[in-house]
């Protein structure tokens, strides 16, 4: 019996010795691991603190992309994080600059974390009473490569890969030459040739920037998107685009030669033609003088003519109609994929006195029914848009088919008590027509009845 427990102990006494030895071994790495982290980490602090300008962080909220890239810079010293940015979207975006606390964790890898709140670095991702990710942003970012003037990371949550890009300039510098060129890039009378095309190694490419900094593009038979982000002279893409081979990121505008130059990831620059989009000539055709045609009283068989000017605007989403009154203009969207133009419900001018406000609101007049349009508290896109009558030679206007079964043919200008909330709740009632509201009245009155038609003069 003694014997055989002797030899059970021997029989075991490898194993045992066995794991003893992985136990160690374990240890060994686990020590040489987090050893390298922590090296690793340290050289993250130090590239990060030696840029004299700071970083630019371009920053692409959302896994799909879709709000485009906006430029964020970040100048970091041991413990804190000095940022600012370029005009972020939003009507209640933050501006300035701010700073905030960060550090450097080992969640998930090495990570960079934003780990105070700061208004600017945190707006794309701080929940909202609307959507509790907001724009579905982030605010840690594992590291992914590091070298003296580019640092690869990308997003915990999102999974976006992003970049950071040593600034050799001050942020404020840089910011103003950006904002520069997309206003330049935009305007036609500097460039404006919106829609790329050429070919790399024989493979033909056609691509067009659209102002909701998405890129639609063709290579070959095959379509995609993109989305981007202005630098200070070019648009760089999210991620790159194989043309021929070339895997290409980032494009330049030439404001002289008004063509571009596409770049690849080794740098090799390939000559690329810049044109006008058609939907950019239908656009700007509409810029001029028309006689507005509408009813201002119930008879909406009898109309009166307002003179009204189409003003073009530098990106080319929307005009503005001067001429409906001298205190304010008209927006109307240009929809372009049907080559017209929409009036929606929208806010006039400043606040009056009281702090009231006042909205021009869509009626259905003859149903009694009244649109807030996307200010109402069950948001709806209704309007009226133009299309061309060859037998009255003019724009006329039909509801824009966004309202159910309600068809909008007049608008009424509402006086609300509330800048923000507008319902039967908030709304005084049609403007006076005389002092401070009567400024606001269309060919003297509150109401438009019938909106009939555009009439180039």
């Amino acid at each position: 019996m003694k014997k055989n427990l002797i030899l059970s102990l021997l029989l075991l006494l490898p194993a045992f010795m066995m794991q003893s030895c992985l136990h160690n071994q374990e240890d060994k790495f686990d020590e040489v691991s987090s050893q390298r982290l922590k090296e690793y980490l340290q050289k993250a602090k130090n590239v990060l603190t030696s840029a004299e300008h700071g970083w630019l962080f371009e920053i692409f909220p959302k896994n799909t992309q879709e709000y485009g890239g906006y430029a964020f810079i970040c100048k970091f010293d041991e413990m804190t994080a000095t940022i600012t940015a370029e005009p972020l979207p939003g009507t209640n975006a933050p501006s300035g600059t701010d700073e905030c606390y960060y550090k450097l964790g080992t969640e998930n890898g090495p990570v960079l974390i934003f780990d105070t709140y700061s208004p600017i670095m945190h707006y794309f991702a701080e929940g909202t009473d609307k959507g509790y990710q907001a724009y579905g942003g982030d605010t840690e970012y594992v590291i992914d490569e590091i070298t003296d003037d580019v640092i690869k990371v990308h997003g915990a949550r999102s999974k976006n890969k992003y970049y950071l890009y040593r600034l050799t300039k001050p942020a404020e510098e840089y910011l103003q030459n950006l904002a520069q060129f997309q206003k330049d890039f935009w305007d036609p009378q500097v460039a404006g040739q919106s829609y790329i095309k050429g070919s790399i190694n024989g493979e033909a490419f056609e691509g067009e920037f659209l102002t909701n900094r998405q890129m639609e593009y063709t290579v070959g038979d095959t379509s995609g998107k993109r989305a981007f982000v202005y630098t200070e002279n070019s648009i760089r893409l999210y991620s790159p685009i194989t043309i021929g081979g070339a895997k290409i990121r980032e494009f330049k505008y030439d404001f002289e030669k008004r063509a571009y130059i596409a770049i690849d990831e080794e740098g090799k620059e390939y000559p690329m033609e810049g044109v006008f989009p058609q939907w950019v000539i239908n656009y700007d055709e509409w810029a001029g003088t028309y006689e507005f045609y509408i009813s201002s009283t119930e008879d909406t068989k009898t109309y009166s003519t307002v003179e009204v000017e189409l003003l073009p605007v530098a990106d080319r989403s929307v005009y503005l109609m001067k001429g409906v009154n001298p205190n304010y203009n008209l927006q109307l969207n240009y929809l372009k994929d049907e080559n017209a133009l929409e009036i929606r419900p929208q806010l006039f001018g400043e606040p009056l006195a009281d702090s009231h406000v006042v909205l021009l609101s869509g009626w259905a007049n003859g149903d009694g029914k009244v649109s807030y349009g996307l200010y109402g508290s069950s948001p709806v896109a209704s309007g009226m848009k133009t299309y061309w009558s060859e037998a009255d030679q003019m724009f006329k206007w039909v509801d824009n088919g966004k309202w159910g079964s309600y068809k909008m043919n007049g608008y009424i200008l509402y006086e609300f008590n509330s800048q923000t909330t507008f319902s039967s709740s908030t709304r005084v009632g049609q403007i006076s027509l005389s002092g401070e509201q009567g400024a606001y009245a269309i060919n003297g009155s509150a109401r438009i009845y019938a909106m009939h038609g555009l009439k180039r003069k």
